[in-house]
């Protein structure tokens, strides 16, 4: 979790930086940089910090509804509690399998975890170990109505207290 805090950290920064570093006014850098040339500049930044010296030019409208990017619910628990989270190592592991089957896109609902910053991890050290190694992830949300999951009867008309601990 601390990881990817220093990411998110980082990307507000790269985003601070590379405005701040075309002019030196707010006033001039607003006229010079629209939203989108500055989103594009601290993409290619943020794309570079997690795939290297070869990044892949793709975006979500790319791999969504593509037959070419076959997509898997993921979550590589081996125990039968997410307390005990998987190593990198054996995320890397399932990777390569996955991999093998053909499949790119992975989603993961466990973003409470350590599990989801590790998968990053994984494949971030396999593309650095692979030059054609290709996955990518989608986090997920899991959203209930309230009661769902208890003894109590589903009050589809309200959400549940949790969906708001999931976005």
């Amino acid at each position: 979790m601390k990881r990817l805090s220093l990411l998110f950290i980082l990307f507000c920064a790269t985003l601070l930086f590379t405005n701040c570093a075309e002019s030196t006014t707010m006033k001039e850098s607003v006229k010079e940089n629209t939203s989108q040339s500055l989103y594009t500049k601290a993409s290619k930044i943020w794309r570079k910090v997690f795939f290297g010296n070869n990044p892949k030019e793709i975006t979500a409208a790319d791999i969504l509804g593509n037959p070419d990017y076959p997509a898997i619910s993921y979550g590589g628990y081996r125990q039968k509690s997410r307390r005990i989270q998987p190593s990198v190592a054996e995320l890397k592991e399932d990777m390569r399998i996955l991999a093998a089957m053909g499949i790119k896109v992975l989603r993961t609902y466990n973003v409470h975890y350590p599990h989801a910053s590790n998968v990053l991890r994984a494949i971030r050290e396999l593309k650095e170990e692979l030059a054609d190694f290709e996955m990518y992830v989608m986090l997920g949300a899991w959203i209930d109505c309230k009661n769902a999951w208890t003894e109590w009867a589903p009050d589809h008309s309200q959400e549940s207290e949790a969906n708001e601990s999931e976005i």
